[in-house]
C-alpha cells in the first residue's frame, strides 16, 4: 500500500512539474506579446503627434502604459487572445487607423 502511494505521489509531482513549466512559458509568451501590442500603440501615437516629443523611448513608454493605463487589462486579454490562437493582431491600433482613415476622406 506505501508502494502504491509513492508511486501515484511521484506521478502527480511529475505531472505538477510538467503543467507548471508549460503554463510558465505560456505566461512569458503572453508577456512578451502584451508589450508587443504596447509597443505598436506608443509608436502609433508618436507617429500620429510628432509634435509631442516625449525624453522617453517607446520601449519606456511602452512598459509604463502596460502598468499605468487603463486599457492595460483589454490588451492583456488581446495578447492572451494571440497567444492562444496563434495570431498576431492588434484590434485597437486597426480600429485606430480606421478612424484616422475616415476623417481624412
Amino acid at each position: 500500500m506505501i508502494e502504491l502511494i509513492g508511486t501515484v505521489s511521484v506521478i502527480a509531482l511529475v505531472a505538477a512539474f510538467y503543467y507548471w513549466r508549460r503554463f510558465r512559458a505560456f505566461r512569458a509568451e503572453v508577456f512578451i506579446e502584451n508589450q508587443r501590442l504596447w509597443r505598436e500603440l506608443a509608436q502609433d501615437y508618436r507617429d500620429r503627434y510628432p509634435e509631442e516629443k516625449a525624453s522617453t523611448s517607446i520601449v519606456e513608454d511602452a512598459l509604463y502604459f502596460s502598468l499605468h493605463s487603463e486599457m492595460r487589462e483589454g490588451v492583456y486579454r488581446m495578447a492572451w487572445r494571440n497567444v492562444r490562437t496563434g495570431q498576431r493582431e492588434n484590434p485597437l491600433l486597426d480600429q485606430i487607423r480606421r478612424d484616422k482613415a475616415k476623417i481624412s476622406n
